[in-house]
């Protein structure tokens, strides 16, 4: 009975160790720059980078809503941008670009002569482009496409300011300048 109940004893520990140790590699929840107490409206990992980009909402009961973009790690945020909903100029923007076969909901904002587009395209996984002085600077694709991402993109805020829909090559001249 001993030995029985020692094969029986292996038996579940092996399988106890597989069972947990697996859990050790499901994958991890999306990290995100936004506090616990705001409203992740979109967050993702980046790849070939540790860094992450966030746009963060204010809680529903805040006196004075805004939207925030943030870019970096959460032990240092390299940039942050706060479009408010009563401020205009300060606004984020979004558009619905056509171009080929394929549709991008895309939210921007500008920061002195630099565009920041968060791109939301239909067949692919979203993706960050800043442009300074008509020139594409850097191009960042989220880790994982849609997988590794936290929120809503597609959510209507006050902060953000709906343009005409329009086609790419049209659209770019905003971007562009």
């Amino acid at each position: 009975m001993n030995k029985k109940l020692s094969v029986m004893t292996k038996y579940f520990l092996i399988l106890s160790t597989l069972y947990f140790g697996s859990i050790s590699f499901a994958q991890a929840e999306p990290v995100t720059l936004c506090s616990p107490n705001e409203v992740v409206f979109f967050s993702c990992p980046l790849e070939k980078s540790k860094k992450i980009v966030s746009l963060c909402e204010s809680s529903k009961t805040a006196n004075l809503p805004y939207l925030e973009y943030r870019f970096g790690t959460p032990q240092k945020i390299e940039l942050r941008y706060r479009g408010l909903e009563n401020d205009i100029p300060k606004k984020f923007n979004r558009v619905e670009v056509n171009y080929g076969s394929n549709s991008d909901e895309v939210i921007w904002f500008k920061n002195d002569s630099i565009n920041y587009l968060l791109h939301f395209p239909m067949r692919e996984g979203p993706l960050l482009e800043i442009i300074k002085d008509g020139n594409s600077i850097a191009n960042f694709s989220c880790k994982e496409g849609w997988t590794n991402t936290k929120g809503d993109p597609d959510a209507t805020l006050t902060a953000i300011e709906k343009q005409e829909d329009g086609i790419y090559v049209d659209l770019q001249k905003k971007w562009w300048k």
